[in-house]
């Protein structure tokens, strides 16, 4: 008995804590509803604020495109009105068209066109400004309006010239004032509109038209200075095909069949040249025999001036006391040994180079300039010297001549 009794007590126990369990997992699924309802709203919220967010973005960008759409508008109609006319420019331009139809309109009804002076402005006024807005066409699409600009200002002054007569003919002490007057108003739109347009539509700068006229000098200078070159020059420029060639190249081509050498090099230019090289190479030859012979005078005076204080070249004085033999010995320039031998430039064999050298100033220079004094500046050395390489270069060339 006590045994089933245990065993209901146990049953309850276990049925109760069953009974907490379920209640527990109850709240729980419960509270997991409630969290995941929670959660999908908050999501749901979050959705619909980014979609509110971005609406309002894109109305916001729509409001601007739209306003940017808008100014760029407003760009491209007032660079449409000012493309070929500034803003201070339009009031001008309006007067002139208001006076010009205007006073067309007046001279016509004075004249007596009755009904039909309304068109008189319209054809001949419209046909100026027709004419104007084909060219200014034109010349924006960069196409040919030459002709077009012909026919605007002969139709402005048609215009003008009926503008003004028609006032004329109406009589009154200002008639003529007032037919000036007209007439100028129908060209002031025209010439303003003119002058701007090509202004605008201008391809080269002040400087570059300035250059343009300077290449034309130096080419017009140039043909007329080398003429046969330039002859040759067009022959090479007809000979190929258009293009193909460009003139320098045509004139440096031409240059060469001419004179066989570079731009600017012709035969007398080069005679002249190696005249000068020549006469060059003999300085420098010179300059270096000079150098060389300056050094061996040094090194002769020192070995001349140890001689001296040396027992070599000591000599014993008189007993008389005077001077010694040695200063008699020793002296003139250069502290040389003075002998009743001949001077050295007198008879030291003529080196070839300063004969060669003398043969190039010879060929270089007229007769009378080749003298003595002018070969020693040019050979750095004595008259003496000098006058022998003269006369050797002399009696070869007399000799030669003979033969």
């Amino acid at each position: 008995m006590s045994s089933w009794s245990e065993q209901r007590r146990l049953d309850r126990v276990a049925d109760r804590e069953q009974d907490r369990e379920d209640k527990r997992l109850a709240i729980e699924a419960r509270l997991e509803a409630e969290r995941t309802r929670a959660e999908e709203q908050r999501k749901n919220a979050e959705a619909e604020a980014k979609l509110k967010r971005q609406r309002a973005a894109e109305k916001v960008k729509s409001k601007l495109l739209r306003k940017q759409q808008r100014t760029e508008a407003r760009k491209r109609a007032l660079a449409a009105v000012t493309a070929h006319m500034p803003i201070a420019g339009i009031p001008v331009v309006a007067a002139s068209m208001a006076m010009a139809w205007g006073g067309q309109y007046d001279a016509a009804s004075s004249a007596g066109f009755g009904g039909y002076s309304f068109g008189v402005p319209l054809m001949l006024e419209g046909l100026t400004l027709t004419l104007a807005t084909l060219t200014s066409a034109a010349m924006s699409a960069k196409k040919p309006h030459a002709s077009l600009m012909t026919w605007t200002w002969a139709s402005a002054f048609v215009a003008a010239g009926l503008n003004g007569y028609g006032h004329v003919i109406e009589g009154g002490p200002d008639a003529v004032l007032k037919a000036v007057v007209f007439a100028i108003a129908s060209l002031v739109g025209v010439f303003l509109w003119w002058r701007v347009a090509t202004a605008h539509t201008a391809t080269r700068t002040r400087a570059q038209r300035a250059e343009d006229r300077r290449r034309a000098k130096h080419s017009k200078a140039r043909r007329k200075r080398f003429k046969e070159v330039a002859q040759r020059a067009d022959d090479i420029l007809l000979a190929h095909p258009h293009g193909t060639i460009a003139e320098e190249d045509a004139w440096r081509t031409a240059w060469m069949d001419e004179h066989a050498m570079d731009v600017s090099r012709t035969a007398a230019v080069t005679r002249k040249f190696q005249a000068a090289e020549a006469v060059a190479e003999s300085l420098s030859a010179v300059t270096l025999r000079r150098q060389f012979t300056d050094g061996v005078d040094g090194w002769l005076s020192e070995v001349l001036d140890e001689g001296d204080g040396g027992s070599a070249g000591a000599v014993p004085k008189k007993p008389s006391g005077g001077p010694s033999e040695g200063a008699k010995t020793l002296g003139g320039i250069g502290k040389r040994a003075l002998s009743r031998r001949p001077r050295k430039d007198a008879v030291e064999p003529l080196a070839e180079a300063d004969l060669k050298a003398a043969r190039k100033l010879a060929d270089a220079v007229p007769a009378e300039q080749f003298s003595t004094p002018a070969i020693a500046k040019l050979l750095g050395r004595s008259k003496v010297y000098a006058k022998r390489i003269r006369d050797a270069v002399q009696d070869e060339r007399g000799n030669n001549s003979a033969h």
